[in-house]
């Protein structure tokens, strides 16, 4: 199938399905730009969206811009387009993640159009989920997908489950004790009272989901310092499934190259788990 001609209007449609994806507090830390001459779209970091607080080391705002740019990967393949890609290009420039250049579309990433019609469905659930058991293929392949980025993907027991559920609350208390980083918070949430920040940038209130009765589930509650007037309160997951993934380092490089690959699982029950954007 030979590659469409790489135009501006058509690169637009690209980005406009990128940026749909998941971002720490919905703060959407990218910037695309489109070199005309050579067909290129570059995607950058945006140094004017990190959380110093939150995100001292932006290893968040990369797995962001990754999201991004898988997002951007699965739109292009589903337009007739090859995506061929190159982390961090630039060793002289940081915030430079990633060079995607469109060309003739092979059979290598095929499957990635059927994803298409998920990306501007997906969103960060913060509600009760259900108490059903993942099936053991289901488990198997996602830890397979991960692997093919270099990842790992654990799924951990009853026992680790109480383990990692131990450390969240012990992090949330940290939060809930450092004014500053609270602060920092508080400027990404958005309750619709005046004076707070762009309408379409940050957690609206709407997605903060219900107070949870207990601490069993590991989801942020944004609402906890800025009360939302009418908001409910929920009982959630008695013992909820975790995964966590891993790379073999903690650098740029493994970031940007690590959150990618999970959001291949055609599983939106899954995908949408406790996700990071908004």
């Amino acid at each position: 199938m030979s590659a469409q001609p790489v135009d501006t209007a058509a690169v637009v449609s690209l980005v406009e399905d990128a940026v749909t994806a998941p971002s720490m507090h919905n703060a959407q830390p990218w910037k695309f730009v489109f070199r005309e001459g050579d067909g290129t779209i570059e995607l950058y970091g945006d140094s004017s969206r990190i959380m110093p607080q939150a995100d001292p080391d932006n290893r968040a705002l990369h797995l962001g811009c990754a999201a991004a740019l898988f997002s951007l990967r699965l739109a292009a393949v589903h337009a007739g387009w090859q995506p061929v890609v190159r982390l961090l290009p630039d060793a002289h420039d940081p915030w430079y993640l990633a060079e995607i250049r469109l060309g003739e579309l092979g059979s290598a990433e095929l499957d990635l159009a059927a994803f298409h019609p998920a990306l501007r469905r997906r969103h960060t659930s913060r509600f009760p989920f259900t108490d059903e058991e993942i099936p053991a293929a289901v488990q198997d392949g996602l830890c397979a997908e991960a692997l093919l980025e270099g990842c790992r993907l654990a799924l951990p027991d009853a026992w680790h489950i109480d383990e990692v559920l131990g450390l969240v609350h012990d992090s949330e208390y940290r939060e809930a004790t450092n004014p500053a980083l609270r602060a920092e918070t508080a400027g990404w949430t958005r309750t619709g009272a005046p004076g707070e920040g762009a309408p379409t940038e940050g957690i609206p209130a709407d997605a903060f989901g219900p107070r949870q009765y207990g601490t069993s589930a590991p989801v942020r509650d944004f609402g906890a310092w800025r009360p939302v007037p009418d908001r409910e309160s929920a009982a959630f997951e008695r013992r909820p499934n975790i995964a966590l993934l891993g790379t073999s380092g903690d650098t740029p490089a493994t970031g940007v190259r690590g959150a990618q690959r999970p959001l291949r699982t055609g599983r939106p029950w899954i995908g949408a788990r406790r996700g990071s954007g908004r």
